[in-house]
């Protein structure tokens, strides 16, 4: 009877770290944006299956003397986080603060698999961007054109893909694409 409550013991002991962390989190590395005192504010994180351990908070923005401040205090006090509840706002800079709380929270949300709005507003550099990946049958290049705040064209160029079967993907992926613009909204 003590070693089946040894092991009892023993089983709950190793699973309580893990109670605290980020539950059903998908390792890897997830961004979100928040609106600050000037701007908006990125906060990306790379998690593990309990906390934050790698972190880049950015708010170009934000008054440098207060919210850039409060920034670089955040891209190294946000290490070993696993809840933006824990974290503690910066005295001066309280709408930056707010702000990498908010998208601290919806980052780690996006890591637990929940459904995440990022109302931020969308902003690109305007240009035509070329790459190039891997497809089923081989290399795929893609064109994507862009306007400061949406992205206009996307044209498929030199792939292997199957007739009939590959191809006929395209179409559709690239007016979702366009339709949410971006790839952050569709659903395939």
């Amino acid at each position: 009877m003590k070693k089946l409550a040894s092991l009892v013991l023993a089983s709950a002991m190793a699973v309580v770290p893990f109670a605290a962390g980020l539950a059903a989190t998908f390792t890897g590395e997830y961004e979100a944006t928040a609106q600050g005192f000037a701007g908006a504010v990125t906060v990306k994180v790379t998690v593990d299956e309990e906390k934050v351990t790698a972190v880049t908070v950015t708010g170009e923005n934000e008054t440098p003397a207060l919210g850039g401040a409060a920034i670089e205090g955040y891209n190294a006090s946000l290490i070993g986080v696993a809840d933006a509840d824990a974290v503690d706002a910066t005295a001066g800079a309280t709408m930056t603060s707010n702000a990498v709380k908010e998208a601290l929270a919806k980052a780690l949300a996006e890591a637990k698999g929940e459904a995440v709005v990022n109302d931020a507003a969308v902003a690109f550099t305007a240009g035509t961007y070329t790459g190039t990946a891997k497809g089923y049958n081989g290399p795929v290049e893609v064109a994507v054109t862009f306007s400061d705040s949406a992205v206009t064209a996307i044209e498929v160029g030199a792939n292997k893909e199957t007739d009939h079967v590959g191809n006929v993907a395209f179409e559709p992926v690239i007016a979702d694409i366009l339709a949410a613009n971006g790839t952050g909204k569709v659903v395939c």
